[in-house]
């Protein structure tokens, strides 16, 4: 009997208590996440909120109808965080509508003093991967928050931002925007489930200038 097989059998009990308790964290981490959801404020018809979101004051956020908040997510929500309907919040994103006293405090670094600032997201907003919402920001209805922006301001209805802090570096078409909203063409949540319902294209610059490295990853379209 070899000296690794011996070893593998000695450490084969730490290997299972090792197992079952992140077992148990999962259980528990799932638990305290559906006792969550039960406690937010308001949860519109079709909303989902993925795994691994940690909501503050579940009790002060409020999500519209066909919302989708991504895995990964803070929601500090002590200041309260009001969600239009068909909102899409990214992975690893963090929301904190509240901020400490550090201007006059009584105490270093801060105090016990908490100062509300609401955090207001519009209807048809998507909020990017990793991107950050500072206490007391609006995002107006159909802006995009790009991917790791962070946002300190408020942002205007149909504008793009990106950058830390973020700031407008274009915005959607409002033709199409409206036309979309009159004809009622709305999309829920969508996961990576979905990706392969997508049409997916390449602008025609792009596709000409790495055309040799598109092919050699399988994307080609002729």
């Amino acid at each position: 009997m070899s000296l690794k097989f011996i070893k593998r059998i000695i450490l084969l009990p730490i290997r299972i208590i090792i197992g079952i308790r992140y077992a148990a964290n999962l259980h528990d981490t799932h638990e305290l996440m559906q006792q969550n959801k039960a406690s937010i404020r308001f949860c519109g018809e079709g909303s989902r909120i993925e795994d691994n979101v940690a909501i503050s004051w579940p009790s002060r956020l409020r999500l519209g109808k066909q919302c989708l908040v991504q895995r990964d997510c803070v929601l500090h929500s002590m200041g309260g965080i009001h969600v239009g309907n068909y909102v899409g919040i990214g992975k690893k994103s963090t929301l904190v509508s509240f901020a400490h006293n550090y201007l006059r405090p009584e105490y270093l670094p801060y105090d016990n003093v908490i100062t509300l600032k609401p955090i207001v997201i519009r209807d048809f907003v998507w909020i990017g991967f990793a991107a950050h919402v500072m206490p007391g920001v609006e995002i107006g209805e159909g802006a995009i928050v790009s991917l790791g922006a962070t946002v300190t301001k408020n942002v205007p209805p149909l504008a793009v931002v990106s950058g830390n802090p973020a700031e407008i570096v274009g915005y959607r078409n409002k033709k199409q925007f409206e036309m979309c909203k009159e004809n009622k063409k709305f999309a829920g949540p969508r996961t990576s489930s979905f990706f392969g319902e997508f049409k997916e294209i390449i602008p025609k610059r792009i596709s000409k200038k790495y055309n040799k490295e598109l092919r050699e990853l399988g994307i080609v379209y002729d």
